[in-house]
């Protein structure tokens, strides 16, 4: 059996969202079965095996909650305490608490936006895949549980010491070629963004922006009026051509130059 199984990645999971108050046993049980069940039963039938690794798919709402999902934060928790006791026993075990993924996940354009808020920003598959081989091929350097969720820095609070620790540079943290800070992975993302900000802005200051316009200046409080903004957002839709579709509002959605370069960079 053990040249059959190298490896193991559970990453089953479902959804059954809803304030607490309406939450009942059933609700807890449907979300339990797949990720937590699975993961105990897979964990009894391989504990006498020699593996290179057992990855838990967790989530972010484990760690930081998420609204409407108290079952499934319950449920990731576990997860996460059954990778800390693999771990301490000298098993492979990892539980990745993953942000939301921009494609084939579980979260829907009204998550994004809510996460957007509070600066996190979704996860592309092709990266979340890069992350996954990074930290599977790295398991003696990280922790047992580990977050993987890119962060706006511009969007975090300020005032949270937590915060404040995990936007610190993985450079300056690292324990294996500049991958892992304690128990976080950053995906920095600022200097794409800045790009695509100062692409955005001198295109705004071609069609009558006011010089003073900044970053996060809103696009009319730089001078834009509605003609200007149609214009800007159909020249912008054809120098995207077919990668990025762009909806009349978006310059009503994304406020300011910051705001959709931070849409562009993610999509």
């Amino acid at each position: 059996m053990d040249a059959l199984i190298q490896g193991i990645i559970h990453a089953a999971g479902v959804l059954y969202d809803n304030i607490i108050p309406n939450l009942d046993e059933s609700s807890f049980k449907d979300v339990f079965a797949p990720k937590v069940n699975g993961a105990l039963h897979l964990d009894n039938l391989v504990r006498n095996i020699s593996l290179e690794f057992f990855v838990m798919f967790s989530s972010v709402a484990s760690g930081f909650g998420s609204p409407g999902q108290a079952n499934y934060g319950a449920a990731n928790s576990v997860l996460d305490e059954l990778a800390n006791n693999g771990r301490k026993m000298g098993h492979p075990y990892l539980s990745i608490r993953w942000g939301a993924w921009k494609e084939g996940g579980m979260a829907n354009d009204e998550t994004f936006k809510r996460l957007g808020r509070t600066g996190m920003l979704p996860l592309r598959p092709e990266r979340g895949l890069t992350i996954l081989l990074d930290l599977v091929s790295h398991l003696e350097v990280s922790k047992a549980v580990v977050t993987v969720c890119p962060l706006d820095k511009n969007k975090l609070p300020q005032d949270v010491s937590l915060f404040e620790h995990l936007v610190k540079s993985y450079s300056d943290n690292s324990k294996s070629n500049g991958i892992f800070t304690d128990d976080f992975y950053i995906q920095d993302s600022d200097t794409q963004i800045s790009n695509i900000v100062t692409m955005l802005l001198n295109l705004a200051l071609e069609l009558g922006a006011s010089d003073s316009i900044q970053p996060n200046t809103p696009w009319r409080d730089a001078g834009l009026d509605s003609l200007s903004m149609v214009e800007f957002r159909n020249i912008l839709s054809r120098q995207l051509g077919d990668k990025i579709k762009l909806s009349d509002s978006i310059l009503v959605d994304y406020h300011n130059s910051f705001e959709l370069a931070s849409y562009i960079e993610n999509n």
